[in-house]
Formats: C-alpha cells, sequence, structure tokens
C-alpha cells in the first residue's frame, strides 16, 4: 500500500464536511419539527397572515399587540430553537476551514496563492 500524504490529510477535511453536513440537516429537520408540532397542537392558534413565528415559543394564552396568542406545544418549539440554533453554530465551526470564505463572500488570502 502506498503512503500518500496528500489522500491522508483530505480524510480529515471529508470528515468535517461529512459532520458539519449532518449537523445543518440536524438544525433544519430540527426546526421544521418544532414549528410543525407547534402549530398541530390542540389549542394552538397560529394564523399565518396574522400571527409571528416567535408567537409559538409564547408559553402563555393572551392577546398580545391586538391579536391572541396561544402555543400549548411551547416548550418543545422552543427547544426546537435552541437544538437547530446550537446545531447551526457547531456546523458553522466545523465548516469554517472547508468552506468558510468561500459561504462569507471573502477572497482567499494573498498568501495561499
Amino acid at each position: 500500500m502506498i503512503d500518500d500524504p496528500a489522500a491522508r490529510s483530505a480524510q480529515p477535511a471529508r470528515a468535517a464536511v461529512n459532520t458539519g453536513s449532518a449537523l445543518l440537516l440536524v438544525a433544519l429537520l430540527a426546526l421544521i419539527g418544532s414549528f410543525v408540532y407547534g402549530i398541530r397542537q390542540p389549542g394552538a392558534t397560529f394564523v399565518w397572515g396574522t400571527n409571528m413565528i416567535s408567537d409559538l415559543g409564547d408559553g402563555s394564552c393572551r392577546t398580545w399587540n391586538e391579536r391572541w396568542v396561544c402555543s400549548p406545544g411551547w416548550l418543545v418549539f422552543n427547544m426546537g430553537c435552541i437544538v437547530a440554533g446550537s446545531a447551526t453554530i457547531t456546523a458553522a465551526w466545523t465548516l469554517r476551514d472547508g468552506w468558510g470564505r468561500r459561504l462569507a463572500g471573502g477572497w482567499p488570502s494573498s498568501d495561499s496563492d
């Protein structure tokens, strides 16, 4: 077997991209899942034209800024948002070396040319 240093150095980068991509998928699923759970709860009052997405995280049923807000699934919605945010931040940290500058719209540094 031939020892290829380039192939060895590509393996951690590939693992980081795979991990970061999986974390982005987790974030997306957590956000969508918590939203669907929040609006499907009995007693939830969410109207697209009236309510804001943050109303699903309100822990009480009340009138707020001239609209009725009631979200029985508020805890699951808030936890889903925390999981999605944490997964996104971790994915960004994991992907920073491989994708960071390209995704941020930055130019490569002059010493890498």
